[in-house]
C-alpha cells in the first residue's frame, strides 16, 4: 500500500487492531515512539505486534548493526593484540622459515567460498583436513602452543574486517564437509556469516557430531541479536582457558 500516512486513517479506524504508524523503520526500535495509534487492541493483537516489532529489531541488527559491531570490535582487537601477533609471527618464521599464515578455502555466507587466515601450526605442505582428522597431523612446536591457547585463530580478525566472517556465527567448514554444509543450507543457517566463535563452540565437547553442530547453528541463525552475540562472546573467554575439544 502506498501514499501518505493520512490516507490510511479511514482503514485503520475500521480495523479491530491497534495500528501503529512509524515515520521510518528506525521508529520501531526501543526508545522510539509511534506518532499515531488507532482502534482497539486485544491481548492476541498485542502479542502479534510485539513479535512483529521484535522481528524488525532483530532484522535491523542482523542486516546493519551486526556488521558495524564486528568491524568496531575487530579493529580495536587487532590494535590491542598486535604485539602478541607480531611475536607469534616471528616465532613461526624462526622455527622453520616457512609461511607465517595458513590459508585455507572455507564455506561461508550463502554457501560461498572464501580464504580463511590462521597462524600456521602445521609443517608446510600439510593437506586440508577437517577438524575430526586434525589430531593425526604433525604439529610444530610453536603450533602446539598457539593451538592450545587459540592464538592461531587471531588472524581471522582480518577475515572479519574484510566481511568474509563475523565475530559470532557458525564456524566455517571446509568444502569436503558436505554433510554439515548441506544441513546448514537446508535450515538456512548458511545465510549467516561464519564466526570466529559460535553457539556450538561454547557448548562443544570431544567428538561432537555434525548433526548437533548444525542444530546449534540453526538455533543461532534464528535468534541473531546483539544480546545473543554478547553472551556468546563472554562465554567464549572461559572456553579459551580449556583444552580445545577433539572433533
Amino acid at each position: 500500500m502506498s501514499g501518505r500516512s493520512d490516507d490510511l486513517h479511514p482503514l485503520l479506524h475500521k480495523s479491530p487492531l491497534q495500528a501503529t504508524v512509524h515515520s521510518s523503520p528506525f521508529d520501531a526500535l526501543p526508545g522510539s515512539g509511534p506518532f499515531r495509534v488507532f482502534g482497539r487492541q486485544s491481548e492476541k493483537d498485542k502479542i502479534y505486534l510485539f513479535l512483529k516489532d521484535l522481528g524488525v529489531q532483530l532484522l535491523m541488527y542482523e542486516s546493519y548493526f551486526k556488521r558495524l559491531f564486528d568491524v568496531s570490535i575487530a579493529s580495536v582487537s587487532l590494535i590491542l593484540l598486535s604485539p602478541l601477533m607480531l611475536v607469534t609471527a616471528l616465532l613461526i618464521k624462526l622455527e622453520d622459515g616457512g609461511d607465517v599464515f595458513f590459508r585455507q578455502n572455507r564455506i561461508g555466507k550463502d554457501s560461498g567460498t572464501f580464504r580463511v587466515f590462521k597462524f600456521r601450526s602445521m609443517p608446510m605442505g600439510t593437506a586440508d583436513l577437517p577438524s575430526a582428522l586434525a589430531k593425526d597431523v604433525k604439529i610444530t612446536r610453536i603450533g602446539r602452543l598457539i593451538r592450545r591457547t587459540n592464538i592461531d585463530e587471531l588472524p581471522q580478525l582480518f577475515n572479519v574486517i574484510s566481511g568474509d566472517m563475523s565475530l559470532v556465527g557458525p564456524r566455517p567448514p571446509i568444502p569436503s564437509q558436505t554433510e554439515l554444509i548441506a544441513m546448514r543450507k537446508a535450515t538456512q543457517a548458511d545465510r549467516c556469516r561464519p564466526g570466529i566463535t559460535g553457539l556450538a563452540q561454547i557448548n562443544g565437547y570431544d567428538y561432537m557430531p555434525e548433526t548437533e553442530k548444525s542444530e546449534y547453528d540453526t538455533i543461532y541463525a534464528r535468534s541473531v541479536s546483539l544480546w545473543t552475540d554478547l553472551k556468546i562472546i563472554l562465554r567464549t573467554f572461559p572456553v579459551l582457558m580449556r583444552k580445545p575439544p577433539v572433533y
